[in-house]
């Protein structure tokens, strides 16, 4: 029997958090990230900057790899076991365009430490340079060099924020039907790239003035610099059936909440077990500010328990 569990931050908004969405979201972040206002170029060279102010811990390791020409990392917090067979394949976000970086391995991180297992970061192709399906086989291509590594399918966890959720969705479409072996369980922070085909969630409309970093047209704009002239089925509209166990967060002001509220509805309806959490008053991938604002740090508390809890069923 399927399970969906719909949460809403019931705590008062931070003043942090507030502030934090005012000054830096909406008018530092939201210009900065616009691709009607600069090339994709331009936005990743702002992009690393701010990534590049972000501080690791110190006693984090982390290691390059390649994975069969696709660039790749290791991570794991300190306290983290290194013997632990458990393993999480993140995928990042950057709307298909932007480049890994500290943002990137900070959430990470915090993630590896909850949950008390390596991350696997996925460093795949970009776009415009590299258009559909490149970002979609080096996600597929990376699960599968786990699974000739030895790793077990129940032992990993498939997940991403943005972006990297949309193609945490569709690798996760992509093994169940080519017949390979699911993975334990899936988690999507802030889902982009659920749909890139219709853009008809009604978010885009009731969210239009509540969300500091996007809109309809930017996220459009990002979409059709991944798929070019290619025309995808959507995949929160695909049939979910045989998907591992789920966890759905999104911010309650985001224009995505739509698309997020659909997978969860239709991933239910398909017998998965889901746990869906809207978040009161956050943004898109809040999460990635938690070293800021106590909400993420709860967010990310959330999402640990799931991990956890899935690899102990």
């Amino acid at each position: 029997m399927a399970t969906a569990s719909f949460v809403k931050g019931k705590q008062m908004i931070s003043i942090r958090s507030r502030l934090i969405k005012f000054i830096l979201v909406k008018h530092m972040m939201r210009s900065a990230f616009d691709p009607f206002k600069a090339s994709i170029e331009e936005i990743r060279q702002k992009a690393a900057k701010m990534s590049s102010r972000i501080k690791l811990p110190q006693d984090a390791y982390i290691e390059p790899i390649n994975i069969g020409g696709i660039n790749a990392e290791w991570l794991r917090a300190f306290s983290a076991d290194e013997k632990s067979k458990k393993v999480i394949l993140y995928f990042h976000s950057g709307g298909f365009c932007l480049e890994y970086g500290n943002n990137h391995r900070e959430l990470a991180l915090r993630i590896s430490k909850i949950c008390n297992a390596k991350i696997l970061a996925v460093d795949y192709r970009l776009a415009p340079e590299y258009a559909y399906p490149a970002a979609n086989d080096d996600c597929f291509q990376s699960y599968q060099w786990l699974l000739l590594q030895g790793h077990k399918p129940e032992d990993i966890i498939i997940g991403g924020d943005s972006s990297g959720a949309g193609l945490a969705l569709m690798t996760l479409l992509a093994i169940r039907d080519s017949g390979t072996p699911l993975p334990k369980a899936s988690f999507f922070m802030s889902l982009m790239g659920g749909d890139l085909r219709d853009f008809d969630g009604a978010s885009y409309a009731s969210r239009k003035n509540s969300d500091p970093l996007n809109s309809k047209e930017v996220i459009q704009k990002y979409g059709a610099f991944y798929l070019g002239s290619t025309l995808i089925d959507p995949p929160i509209k695909k049939n979910l059936k045989g998907l591992p166990p789920l966890c759905i967060q999104v911010g309650d002001d985001e224009v995505l909440l739509s698309d997020s509220m659909l997978l969860a509805r239709k991933a239910e309806e398909a017998g998965v077990k889901v746990v869906f959490e809207v978040w009161k008053g956050m943004w898109h991938v809040f999460q990635g500010f938690a070293m800021m604002i106590p909400e993420a740090k709860r967010a990310i508390n959330s999402l640990g328990k799931f991990i956890n809890s899935s690899w102990v069923v």
